[in-house]
């Protein structure tokens, strides 16, 4: 299949022979460094580039550092978006004081690492139309179109291109903590913390809060389960490294507690899913069954009420049989 024209060229960015800001600067290089120590460690014999992109209009609520890594066989592509790390640094300095900022970008080193720990290549972590395309050709709007499809699976209620990319991410961390460092991330952990915090704030609507959403959600597939989503995606560093009580602490008084519950259990569910599979498909097919299982679940008893009742139960025993038979 022909790549369209508008995918033939990358959309590289242009390098910026500006000084950078000190901070800013030696923020990214703490976080090359990291990597291309580990790469040593692990005897990582791909070319490694990196380009500097050319940042869009900066999100000011976002709370995430911005490194996108593509991979394959024989090359390493790390994109660095300048504007977005320093943004982020001036947002998370407001929510959290007493952080370590080098330390945060080599435990973020460290997570894009994972990554690469943890499959292959980047067609791993896309459906299998994704080989088609060169995807070192592709920019990030460009990949998004590459989804699995709701109508497929006849879901209503969970994305799995959501739930496929939490997965994702948590096996990158799961993936530090057995083969890069066993030790808790303190700096990232504070980031997630300082992150929690201020989307409990965004739920709240005078003064109570709430995980359903008023408001239209970015993917009407949840129906205005998306705050469940993202706070869920907060969760997964918390639950690898084993400071579950720290994340359930933020939320105490707010009558989620449920809602905890269940986020504990697919974090469980997803470390299941890593200690029962050897290649990615089979996680991919397991993920993919759980988000079948997700979607019959009653989200309104439990977001309106707090209520987890014998029905939904049931639900997820069905999951546990599912896994168990894979075992056996």
């Amino acid at each position: 299949m022909k790549l369209p024209k508008d995918l033939q060229k990358a959309k590289k960015g242009k390098y910026s022979k500006e000084k950078e800001s000190n901070n800013t600067g030696s923020l990214i290089q703490a976080f090359k460094k990291q990597f291309e120590k580990l790469k040593d460690n692990f005897n990582d014999k791909r070319s490694l580039d990196y380009i500097y992109e050319i940042d869009k209009v900066s999100n000011k609520t976002s709370i995430k550092s911005r490194y996108a890594i593509k991979w394959n066989e024989e090359k390493i592509i790390i994109s660095i978006f300048k504007q977005e790390i320093r943004d982020f640094s001036e947002i998370l300095k407001k929510r959290e004081k007493n952080i370590n900022f080098i330390e945060l970008h080599k435990q973020t080193a460290n997570h894009e690492y994972g990554h690469i720990l943890s499959a292959k290549t980047s067609y791993d972590l896309f459906p299998e139309e994704a080989r088609q395309y060169d995807l070192f050709k592709l920019t990030e709007e460009q990949l998004l179109p590459m989804h699995y499809s709701p109508l497929e699976y006849r879901l209503t209620k969970v994305s799995i291109d959501r739930l496929m990319g939490i997965f994702w991410e948590f096996l990158a961390d799961y993936t530090v903590r057995e083969k890069i460092d066993t030790t808790s991330p303190k700096a990232f952990l504070k980031a997630q913390n300082a992150n929690s915090v201020f989307l409990i704030g965004q739920f709240k609507v005078k003064g109570v809060f709430s995980l359903h959403n008023p408001y239209r959600s970015e993917n009407v597939m949840e129906k205005g389960y998306d705050r469940f989503f993202l706070l869920f995606h907060n969760s997964k560093a918390f639950y690898i490294f084993n400071k579950w009580e720290e994340f359930c602490s933020l939320f105490k008084g707010e009558g989620i507690q449920k809602s905890l519950k269940l986020m504990k259990i697919i974090n469980k569910f997803f470390e299941k899913i890593i200690l029962l599979n050897t290649d990615i498909q089979s996680m991919k097919n397991d993920v993919i069954k759980l988000a079948t299982i997700l979607d019959r679940l009653d989200f309104n008893q439990l977001i309106h009420r707090n209520q987890f009742k014998q029905g939904n139960k049931d639900i997820l025993r069905d999951y546990i049989k599912y896994l168990s038979y894979k075992k056996s």
